[in-house]
């Protein structure tokens, strides 16, 4: 209502010392606090030493935030993070790298278990298991010498996500062989 009322008049809204009013609120609500005021279609001055909220730079806004209230100081670093995004939106190229990054480590991963597509086999018909459980199979795979991909011995979750991988690929293609080329 003060907004509306403020607007019809052209006038702008004084707010009482920031500090002392966010002293108050919780990280959370101090955000939504300033993110409003920012949003605001009016201007806003502190009373306390007549700057309009306009003029306040980021690193300001943010060290409002920090020494407003000790909750707001005990989570100043998610304020922090949550200033950064509001403010500067996230680089596209580093989303692209990012996307480019997690296809590379997919397919390293895919060629990895087509490699090891023929050791499991050989294990599967060894134990006459068609079910074969992880554990079963980084045992099988540590005793024959083979390690993951950073070298390290297999362990139940490495198998298992192994496994995983090899019945997605084959989910994915019925001929493994076309899927490397």
């Amino acid at each position: 209502m003060a907004v509306q009322a403020a607007q019809k008049l052209g006038a702008e809204l004084l707010l009482a010392d920031p500090f002392s009013f966010m002293r108050n609120l919780e990280s959370e609500a101090a955000f939504r606090c300033m993110t409003i005021l920012d949003a605001l279609p009016i201007g806003i001055t502190n009373a306390h030493d007549g700057r309009p909220w306009a003029s306040y730079s980021t690193a300001e806004k943010q060290s409002l935030y920090f020494f407003a209230s000790s909750a707001t100081s005990v989570h100043g670093s998610v304020i922090k993070r949550r200033l950064r995004k509001a403010i500067k939106p996230k680089n596209q190229a580093s989303a692209e790298a990012q996307e480019r990054g997690r296809a590379t480590l997919s397919r390293n991963a895919d060629r990895r278990a087509f490699e090891l597509k023929t050791t499991i086999e050989r294990i599967r018909n060894e134990v006459g298991d068609a079910e074969l459980s992880p554990t079963a199979v980084a045992k099988e795979l540590n005793q024959l010498g083979h390690t993951t991909a950073r070298g390290h011995a297999w362990s139940t979750t490495t198998a298992k996500r192994l496994l995983h991988r090899l019945k997605q690929m084959q989910a994915d293609s019925p001929t493994m062989d076309q899927k490397q080329q």
